[in-house]
Parts: C-alpha cells; structure tokens; sequence
C-alpha cells in the first residue's frame, strides 16, 4: 500500500510529532526528581508508554492487548539495554 503524494506532508508532521511524544516521555520525571526515583519512574513511564502503544496497535492488527503490549515492551526493553551496553562499551573504550 502506498500513500498518496498530497497526504504525505501530513504524514511527515505526525511522524515527527509521535517521535517528539515519545523521546518525552522518558524526559518527563527529570522534572520532578533525580537520582534513583528519576531512573525508576523514567523506566516506569517509558514501559508504561511502549506498552500503551503496543497495545494501541491492536486497533490495526486485531492480535490480543496483552501480546501486543508485551511483545512491544519487550522490543522496547531490549533496545534500551542494547544501547545501554553501547554506551558502556564506548565509554569504557574512550576512556570517558
């Protein structure tokens, strides 16, 4: 399926937006807290938001909330310590 030219400037600005949505919502506790309880409630909210939008996709794909939300929880999870192990390997590596 492809999307008609005129609709996708609209298309483009969703785009954006959702991903400025969701680059927030880690963010969000940082203005409230710091420390621990700000890592914990940004990981709370970031599982809380990739759940929501997994769950959100069975509107398109008819698959059960439940396995949705998990399977794009975990998807989530596992790119956050992929990265996180990244950014310990070049730190490491840098000497930073």
């Amino acid at each position: 399926m492809t999307t008609p030219r005129w609709l996708l400037p609209a298309v483009s600005v969703v785009t954006v937006i959702t991903f400025a949505i969701g680059a927030l919502i880690p963010v969000l506790p940082w203005l409230f807290v710091n420390g621990v309880p700000g890592i914990v409630l940004s990981a709370v909210a970031s599982g809380a938001g990739l759940f929501f939008v997994g769950a959100a996709i069975t509107l398109f794909t008819g698959r059960s909330l439940l396995f949705s939300g998990a399977r794009m929880l975990v998807f989530g999870l596992a790119a956050a310590v992929i990265t996180f192990l990244i950014g310990m390997l070049i730190g490491t590596s840098a000497g930073i």
